[in-house]
């Protein structure tokens, strides 16, 4: 299960506009505690200025919370394209 899931350009653009925590937290199954949201709010925004990056294209995918399965863990944050 993936929490959140978009293009480079829609992650940058929710990040920028301030909502990228709160689309997470719409999204968490099971509430979310204030200490993780605020969280995502400082990592998520420090990861919107990382994938700025002109060489990552705006079409990339990016996934936030990865439950891996069989596991209570998850992935914070990834990236893919193909290039």
């Amino acid at each position: 299960m993936i929490v959140y899931e978009a293009t480079k350009g829609k992650f940058v653009s929710d990040v920028q506009q301030g909502i990228i925590a709160d689309e997470i937290k719409k999204r968490f199954p099971g509430g979310v505690k204030h200490n993780e949201f605020l969280s995502w709010e400082h990592s998520l925004g420090q990861m919107g200025m990382v994938v700025e990056d002109k060489s990552i294209p705006d079409d990339a995918q990016v996934a936030i919370e990865f439950k891996i399965p069989l596991t209570a863990k998850r992935v914070d944050f990834m990236i893919a394209w193909t290039g």
